[in-house]
């Protein structure tokens, strides 16, 4: 079981095999940043392009579609 906290980053990746909280193909791919954890799902904030404009969309997403991004790590 993955364990994510409040205002990690993390890679959108679908799982097919898990189709419960699977995020809409529009998010797969997009990363974004935590800002709630529940017991079976994780919400996440993600900038979406929307006529131009970019919005902060919240979506919740199983534990399983998501994982952490490598983009924030020093090295």
């Amino acid at each position: 079981m993955r364990i994510f906290k409040k205002g990690e980053i993390v890679d959108i990746k679908g799982m097919g095999t898990a189709q419960k909280g699977l995020p809409h193909k529009c998010y797969h791919g997009e990363i974004g940043r935590v800002y709630n954890v529940t017991q079976h799902a994780v919400g996440i904030v993600v900038n979406k392009q929307v006529k131009g404009k970019f919005l902060a969309k919240r979506i919740n997403v199983r534990p399983e579609h998501i994982k952490r991004s490598k983009s924030q790590d020093s090295s």
